[in-house]
């Protein structure tokens, strides 16, 4: 699993969300939470923008992280988004119903 937050409040996920990789995933996304950078100088709420676009292999505990970290944004008033997601990958955020949960998108929001 490769995690690269390119920006504040922006990560890429490549590669494989599994059990094998779920400690060091978590750690990197709940630090970008946190990253006071993330927020806008006005104070209001940011977005945590995950592309997941270079994603190949994930299974129910990789989601399982996802829903924990979109749970623990929404406590701080920010949303987790989902952005560019492939095919294989939107039709199990269906299947899971997670895509009315969660916040996908088609494209990688630039800034």
């Amino acid at each position: 699993m490769e995690v690269v937050q390119v920006a504040p409040g922006h990560v890429v996920l490549a590669g494989r969300l599994d059990t094998r990789c779920l400690c060091s995933t978590r750690e990197v996304l709940l630090a970008a939470l946190d990253d006071p950078a993330a927020l806008p100088l006005d104070g209001s709420a940011a977005d945590l923008v995950l592309d997941v676009h270079a994603l190949e292999v994930w299974d129910a505990a990789g989601l399982g992280l996802l829903l924990a970290v979109h749970r623990r944004a929404a406590r701080s008033g920010r949303r987790l988004v989902l952005a560019g997601p492939g095919p294989q990958l939107r039709r199990l955020l269906r299947a899971s119903r997670l895509d009315r949960v969660l916040v996908v998108v088609d494209g990688v929001p630039v800034g």
